[in-house]
């Protein structure tokens, strides 16, 4: 089953309800019907194909994957990659699913119950997963950490112009060696970045290749002592990043120290000279952000509970009393237990457990 080959699916992806079979080897068809759960169903409409929809339509390949054909055992894989993905219609909650297997991926069709085409994918790649070893996670967490850099030694101060609107990125004349976009929050991140990302796009427009565009904030990122003290700001960096990724070596971001009321000119050419392009400057420092392993400190061990420096207080009498504190002496090793009461308090047979017996240390009057 797929349980025993380290599949475990909540309520709201048991989606499966029939699958079958046709053919073999790498013309092999497989064919199932999906439905979400009663209780999901009436969520159907609000998506152009829920979540845990697509995910059953999915499941069709890992079923096949994991059922022996052939004279060949059965993988346990997951999806890693799709192309090709199209959705033709929305708001289905049951689908009829057809995979057809190829040397190294598959191909998927989903109709509706009617018969009409909802979903199709050229190819769908699944990789088979180890299920014979816990999976291991030691080391494989990371974040970012502001790092030094180097002392740079900056040349003569570049050619720049200031940029505040997309209106300005057309009248720039010459093609400065960076145009400068300073970008203050005072809290309205909306504003800030709607106003950003106008610069941003006439700047990817123009015919400015040689240039850089510099964003300039202050205080946006938590370098040095780690406090950001304009998170609309931040936004900018988040929003810039994207841009960065996709269009390399045509934008700079640089959050100057607020600490410093100076502006980006003292700073401009050596953060140019060093090539990044991300920067936060700190006095006279320059860091840039890079992934580190995070440190995970080794956990305290739990509390040990009952044990041989333990004192217990068994305030129940009788029977259970009695084996209460012999379970406590001999299982767990406890070096002293009492009663809160002489004589009849006691319970028939606590004689047995007297100071002269293994474990006894009274504690208590």
């Amino acid at each position: 089953g797929l349980a025993e080959r380290g599949y475990a699916y909540g309520p709201a992806f048991q989606g499966v309800r029939t699958v079958w079979q046709r053919g073999g080897g790498d013309e092999t068809e497989v064919f199932a019907e999906v439905a979400l759960p009663e209780e999901l169903r009436a969520d159907a409409a609000a998506y152009g194909l829920h979540p845990a929809l697509l995910d059953a339509a999915l499941q069709t390949g890992t079923i096949a994957a994991a059922a022996a054909a052939d004279g060949r055992p059965g993988r346990s894989v997951m999806p890693f990659a799709w192309t090709g993905l199209a959705l033709h219609a929305v708001g289905a909650s049951a689908l009829r699913v057809r995979l057809v297997a190829g040397p190294e991926s598959m191909t998927v069709e989903a109709a509706d119950e009617t018969g009409g085409p909802v979903l199709s994918m050229d190819s769908l790649v699944l990789r088979e997963v180890a299920t014979d070893r816990p999976a291991t996670h030691a080391g494989s967490l990371y974040e970012v950490v502001w790092t030094e850099l180097p002392p740079v030694v900056a040349g003569p101060a570049p050619s720049w112009a200031p940029v505040a609107t997309a209106e300005d990125v057309p009248a720039l004349t010459g093609a400065p060696a960076a145009a400068v976009l300073v970008a203050t929050g005072d809290g309205d991140a909306l504003a800030l970045t709607s106003r950003v990302l106008a610069v941003v796009q006439a700047w990817l427009t123009a015919e400015l290749d040689d240039s850089r565009l510099v964003v300039v904030t202050r205080g946006a990122m938590p370098a040095g002592d780690g406090v950001v003290t304009d998170p609309a700001a931040s936004a900018v960096w988040g929003l810039v990043r994207a841009a960065q990724t996709e269009n390399p070596d045509r934008i700079v971001l640089v959050d100057l120290d607020p600490a410093d009321g100076a502006g980006p000119e003292p700073v401009l050419g050596a953060v140019l000279a060093t090539g990044e392009p991300q920067l936060a400057v700190r006095g006279t420092t320059f860091s840039v952000p890079r992934l580190a392993r995070v440190t995970v400190p080794a956990a305290e061990p739990p509390p040990s509970g009952f044990g041989p420096d333990s004192t217990v207080l068994v305030s129940g009498a009788g029977t259970l009393g009695a084996l209460a504190a012999r379970h406590l002496v001999v299982r767990h090793g406890c070096a002293g237990w009492c009663w809160p009461a002489a004589g009849a308090g006691r319970p028939a047979g606590w004689r047995s457990w007297s100071p002269s017996s293994p474990g006894w240390a009274p504690r208590c009057p």
